[in-house]
């Protein structure tokens, strides 16, 4: 904390060791790269950046092909498939709350806002969700009402800058911004150009987001901080694999000319070299040539696979991305499987560390208190589970277990439980009203011949009920069955209660052929 002054009081203090730590954080990343005492700057010979730009990762990301992939497969899963605020548990029961959520995200793409800003907050040490609201930016933002919000803007760290900090010790937000300054420096399209005039924004229209925050509270680093030599390592590799490879695949002539012909007249060079360029630039195929001999030149096409591989696992690495889910290859189906479950496991854990409490907590709180979200009893983020086996997987495993049925000639395995076990989806029952159901197997209608058959769609409620189920956990699922079927097995898990149904249905089956009653 810094000491009192007279002239700038103990804030000014404050602030500056608060700005002293961010500059000292830089000058240290300046010593970075030195050996031999000081001798020798490995980052001037191999030609590494020694400080990094804001406008150079969106440089790198838009112009990189791996760089965006390093920036956006993080958020891209993470955010996959959105979310649920649960208040109430049961999927049959939508609260006031869920509602004005579920209205909210209609309206305004909640979800896909918080994928964006988490994207921008890798390209620079923060990102800024810009919350629209009547008044002046500058000015404090108060109550707003269930349609206040009026819209959501997302912002990197290139267009938006902190114009100063709570510098009250005692105040709760000591440390973070008060103000920012906001002006759109990177102008997307031809209809939106960049503005001159900053904006003055307060702190309650904005939700801060910085990811890898380490030392400074709201200030993190670039996702592509860290590998930033490795990405230009290996720009010099593609590019000068690239550059050889255009060389040597045409290594070129040599032309050999015969002394006993003697020197070439202008014109007939002239005339020679017109040919050469036709040849080397055109389609011509063919040389006319008197007293020349000419000879091609080989060269070995250099191998630039190994240094690129090299260069990508320390990337994975550093990064830990797996390489499979980095540059999308597979390499057999166990490592498959073995990145897949460590990815997911990663993902889960900044869902539960990062997403839910530095990003959707902090908007919700912001929108309960601002009167866009009635208050709720309590709230849980719940995220859809992270599979380890995709679409097509699934697919083939509830197809095998179907067909069980119709090897043994009989239900080994249940519709619930395919449902449930192997497609992770909800109820029929949740899904399809009483109607539905009932003419679930009913012969289709004849369709009249030229008249368009509309799609079937799910119920509005039936879909929600759908989400809610998909983010509740065993337990859950299991009281809810227990409570529908009026069976007080809560402790058991959803596929302990389905084969204890299975047991009880086998028994009664078996009952009735022995007593001749089965088929009346």
């Amino acid at each position: 904390m810094g000491s009192w002054d007279p002239a700038g009081g103990e804030r000014t203090g404050i602030l500056r060791s608060l700005v002293s730590s961010l500059l000292s954080r830089a000058d240290l990343a300046n010593w970075g790269g030195f050996s031999f005492r000081g001798a020798r700057d490995l980052f001037m010979a191999l030609g590494y950046d020694r400080k990094i730009l804001p406008r150079q990762y969106r440089w790198r990301y838009d112009r990189g092909g791996i760089a965006a992939r390093l920036v956006e497969a993080k958020p891209f899963a993470t955010w996959r498939g959105g979310g649920e605020l649960v208040e109430d548990e049961d999927p049959d029961t939508e609260t006031a709350f869920e509602k004005a959520w579920d209205d909210l995200n209609t309206r305004l793409s909640v979800w896909t806002m918080f994928e964006q800003v988490d994207i921008l907050a890798g390209l620079g040490h923060y990102a800024v969700l810009l919350l629209g609201g009547p008044g002046d930016l500058a000015v404090p933002l108060e109550r707003l009402g269930p349609t206040g919000l009026l819209y959501l803007q997302p912002y990197s760290e290139r267009d938006v800058q902190v114009e100063s900090f709570q510098a009250e010790s005692a105040n709760p937000r000591f440390g973070q911004p008060e103000f920012y300054n906001i002006n759109r420096l990177y102008a997307t399209t031809l209809s939106y150009p960049a503005s001159n005039e900053a904006r003055r924004v307060h702190y309650t229209r904005a939700l801060h987001v910085a990811d890898n925050s380490l030392d400074v509270q709201g200030f993190g680093a670039s996702r592509l901080e860290r590998v930033w030599n490795y990405l230009d390592d290996l720009d010099k590799v593609v590019g000068g694999g690239a550059e050889a490879f255009w060389k040597r695949v045409d290594a070129g002539m040599q032309l050999k000319l015969d002394p006993k012909v003697g020197d070439m007249t202008p014109e007939a060079k002239k005339a020679f070299d017109e040919q050469l360029e036709d040849y080397t630039n055109g389609l011509r195929r063919i040389l006319r040539t008197r007293g020349v001999d000419i000879e091609m030149l080989t060269s070995q096409v250099a191998d630039i696979k190994g240094p690129i591989d090299a260069i990508i696992s320390l990337i994975s690495a550093a990064t830990s991305i797996p390489q499979r889910i980095l540059m999308g290859s597979e390499r057999g189906e166990l490592a498959s499987s073995q990145d897949r479950d460590e990815w997911s496991e990663r993902i889960h854990d900044r869902r539960v560390s990062f997403a839910g409490p530095k990003i959707v907590r902090p908007f919700v709180d912001m929108m309960i208190a601002y009167g866009v979200l009635p208050v709720p009893k309590q709230y849980e983020v719940r995220w859809p589970a992270m599979k380890s086996m995709d679409e097509i997987q699934k697919m083939a495993l509830a197809k095998d277990a179907a067909q069980i049925n119709q090897y043994m000639g009989k239900d080994v395995v249940l519709e619930q439980e395919i449902r449930d076990r192997y497609l992770d989806l909800p109820p029929l029952e949740d899904v399809l009203t009483p109607e539905e159901l009932a003419a679930r197997n009913a012969p289709p209608p004849t369709p009249v011949f030229g008249s368009p058959v509309p799609p079937k769609k799910m119920p509005i409620a039936a879909e929600r009920r759908a989400r809610k189920w998909a983010v509740l956990t065993t337990a859950e699922r299991a009281r809810y069955i227990a409570r529908v079927t009026k069976r007080k097995e809560p402790s058991k898990t959803i596929h302990t209660v389905a084969d204890s149904f299975f047991r009880r249905n086998e028994r009664d089956r078996a009952r009735r052929l022995q007593t001749g009653t089965e088929g009346h």
